[in-house]
């Protein structure tokens, strides 16, 4: 009989008991105990397109916004208010407050806490060109 491998990922209490009991129930079946299972390159190669569909998520989180709100967001990101951020960006204040109206808008946000944490947990520093 041909060996089959299987490649748990999950390691949740109810996925290792159900392995637990199929085990038990097909003494034929043979566990491999942390040794690699996959071939160095095919693991490599595996991990690059996880990180590289991250990236693209991120990218995409942040596609509908223009240069000026991303900077306006990385700037309430850094806990700055509108008269600040205004004039660190050579704005008027009503300008930078219609700006934060749309990104909480384009986001699907309610307030600037949630857009800063938005901006943080997609890492929008990485989206902004300077």
């Amino acid at each position: 009989m041909k060996k089959q491998r299987i490649l748990l990922v999950d390691d949740h209490e109810v996925v290792r008991l159900g392995l637990k009991s199929l085990l038990e129930r097909h003494p034929q079946f043979e566990v491999g105990r942390g040794e690699a299972l996959l071939d160095p390159a095919v693991t490599q190669r595996v991990f690059q397109e996880v990180r590289r569909a991250v990236k693209e998520e991120e990218a995409s989180a942040f596609a509908h916004l223009s240069q000026q709100e991303k900077h306006v967001l990385l700037l309430v990101s850094e806990g700055k208010t509108n008269r600040e951020i205004a004039k660190n960006l050579f704005l008027g204040e009503g300008t930078v407050r219609n700006y934060v109206s749309s990104i909480l808008s384009k986001l699907s946000v309610n307030n600037r806490a949630e857009a800063a944490a938005y901006a943080v947990e997609h890492s929008l520093r990485e989206y902004i060109s300077t």
